[in-house]
């Protein structure tokens, strides 16, 4: 990982490819996670490596139970938020099933996971289960074609930021922001009262890209074609993420 001053000049480099301590092989996120150092997900290891001020790699701790995880938030005092992969939730039916055009099928699947907070050191303090993760759909565009996976564009899914000493996780399916302490229990709630907003056709169509980041490029096109068979959300998300500032508010 390049590290460069404020002017924009390249001054060192953290660790290399590889998996050993301070090494990498998917470096998925950095966050400055404590007053004298930078921690570095990596979410194909599953492991945290902590960077001093020095920017030299001082230590590693794994949370093999977030292993892929693709959202990170952190305190400053060390402590760590993840989102775990997700299973298929059991609460309620949340596949929506239909045809495309060209013959093919397709499942849209309403993804769940737990938040997992853990303590300087990477040990699961807590778990907050049934959070919202994502919409997939899986399926194939022509009856020979191939089976295939994609992020559903403009589905909601769950943000979550710490804002001074506490959790607030931002529920994209409800309009609902929440507020945890550091045992995960639940402080208070408050709803957007926004009124929703419906999906256009051409909204949709500029975010099937940005879905199908990671993709083979030899099947882009068909991958495409695919999620644009798929009827979109009736209504776009209530806000597309969230982002802590330095005096302890948390902005949609």
């Amino acid at each position: 990982l390049p590290v460069f001053n404020r002017t924009g000049a390249r001054v060192s480099t953290i660790g290399r490819r590889g998996q050993g301590p301070g090494e990498f092989q998917s470096p998925l996120w950095v966050g400055a996670c404590a007053a004298d150092s930078l921690y570095v997900w990596d979410e194909r290891a599953g492991a945290v490596s902590v960077v001093g001020a020095d920017g030299r790699y001082a230590r590693q701790f794994r949370v093999l139970e977030a292993l892929g995880a693709r959202q990170v938030a952190c305190s400053g005092d060390g402590r760590l938020v993840l989102m775990s992969m997700p299973g298929r939730s059991g609460a309620r039916p949340e596949t929506e099933k239909g045809r495309t055009p060209e013959g093919g099928e397709y499942e849209v699947q309403r993804m769940q996971g737990s938040l997992l907070i853990t303590d300087r050191a990477g040990a699961v303090t807590a778990r907050i289960p049934g959070v919202r993760w994502a919409e997939v759909i899986v399926g194939r565009l022509t009856p020979s074609s191939g089976m295939g996976a994609s992020f559903r564009p403009l589905a909601p899914r769950t943000s979550f930021v710490f804002a001074g000493e506490a959790l607030v996780v931002a529920e994209g399916d409800s309009a609902r922001l929440s507020w945890y302490n550091e045992k995960g229990e639940l402080l208070r709630r408050v709803r957007m009262t926004e009124p929703p907003v419906r999906t256009t056709a051409a909204v949709y169509e500029r975010a099937i890209a940005p879905a199908l980041v990671g993709a083979p490029a030899a099947a882009l096109e068909t991958f495409a074609a695919f999620v644009r068979a798929v009827p979109p959300p009736a209504t776009l998300p209530p806000f597309n993420g969230l982002v802590p500032s330095t005096d302890g508010l948390a902005w949609l």
